[in-house]
């Protein structure tokens, strides 16, 4: 029978506790920025342009509203099918926080670029906001005229 000696038990508990601290750390980051996120109250919906992608399938990375609140968010674009069997489903959501560290670790380096998509998303909704009050002044102006 085979059994870990003294010296690999030692070493793999030292490398079990550094991963479970450097995974938790990088949880931690992501809930920061998530905060930070929801605090803005910008109300939009954005995805980073590079996928993640994982043994076959393929993830966005995102922020936006789950059950009343502002998450970082993975959702499932693409789903492995082997032979006639689906394994998952399209569009599913999944807080980062509950990705697998793999995941989480490609998430974080594609943070820059959902910040930036968030800008845009952000930027595009002003204008159109203000194009569409543009709008109705001038069509109360016309009715008042």
């Amino acid at each position: 029978m085979f059994s870990l000696d003294e010296t690999t038990t030692d070493k793999l508990k030292q490398i079990s506790d550094d991963l479970n601290t450097q995974s938790t750390a990088l949880t931690d980051g992501f809930n920061i920025i998530e905060h930070e996120l929801a605090n803005l109250k910008l109300g939009v919906t954005a995805w980073a342009k590079e996928p993640i992608k994982d043994k076959g399938d393929t993830y966005l990375f995102g922020f936006c509203k789950i059950k009343g609140e502002w998450k970082l968010v993975c959702k499932k674009e693409q789903v492995q099918i082997t032979t006639n069997f689906k394994h998952g489903s399209y569009g599913l959501l999944k807080t980062i926080s509950w990705m697998p560290r793999h995941i989480r670790i490609i998430a974080a380096s594609r943070l820059e670029d959902l910040v930036n998509q968030i800008i845009i998303t952000a930027e595009s909704f002003n204008d159109d906001i203000k194009t569409a009050l543009s709008k109705i002044k001038s069509t109360t102006d016309g009715i008042n005229a």
